[in-house]
């Protein structure tokens, strides 16, 4: 069941999530999951993020990860509250419910400014390190 409302997952910005996102955390299929958190929204906004809060909820308590990535500056500044700029945001953990929590760029601002490419690369080389993953698989 998901949210009626946008979804920042165009086929493009998919591809580019398969390409570099999951395969730069090196995790393979299982270990990962794709949700409504990482989906919505696709145009961001206060009410389409509302729109999502309850299926966010429930995913947490269904899905229980030991940790989320969660990409998009809007998405970070929605669910942690506003901290500046952001390098406010990267390469630095926090925590919802217990879980922790790491940021980067969406697919979209990567689609937008490919020169994101080595900050977002530096960024999930961190959060592997947090998440105690070796380097190479």
């Amino acid at each position: 069941e998901s949210p009626e409302c946008d979804m920042i997952f165009s086929p493009q910005s998919l591809s580019v999530f398969s390409a570099f996102w999951r395969d730069s955390l090196k995790l393979r299929e299982g270990e990962w999951a794709l949700t409504t958190l990482m989906k919505c929204p696709g145009e961001w906004s206060r009410e389409s993020a509302d729109c999502c809060k309850p299926y966010i909820r429930k995913e947490l308590v269904d899905i229980a990860p030991g940790a989320i990535v969660l990409m998009g500056m809007n998405g970070a500044r929605y669910m942690l509250g506003d901290r500046g700029g952001d390098s406010a945001y990267l390469q630095r953990r926090f925590t919802v419910n217990h879980i922790p929590l790491y940021v980067t760029y969406s697919p979209a601002e990567y689609s937008e400014d490919r020169n994101l490419r080595k900050s977002i690369w530096d960024n999930l080389v961190f959060i592997r390190g947090e998440l105690g993953l070796d380097a190479v698989r």
